[in-house]
């Protein structure tokens, strides 16, 4: 396969299509933390954000396989509120 690609829910609720790598090897290893940089920067977010996928808030220091994401797969942007968790 050529790239991996994510679909991003942003803040306002937009559609985004986030390259991610292009290779198998580098989407194994890929953290969460990494793919927040690449959303970060693709979108232009000033604000402070959290990742969900399905239903669950992603940890940025776990790997996005760990989560069971892969190609395609859509992760939501939320705002992370002062003093909140």
């Amino acid at each position: 396969m050529g790239k991996f690609q994510i679909k991003v829910i942003g803040l306002k609720g937009d559609e985004n299509i986030i390259d991610l790598c292009h290779s198998e090897k580098k989407m194994q290893t890929m953290t969460v933390l990494d793919a927040k940089k690449k959303i970060i920067t693709k979108l232009n977010i000033k604000v402070d954000i959290r990742m969900v996928f399905t239903t669950e808030p992603l940890e940025e220091s776990s790997q996005l396989q760990q989560y069971g994401i892969r190609h395609m797969s859509t992760i939501h942007v939320v705002a992370r509120m002062p003093g909140g968790i």
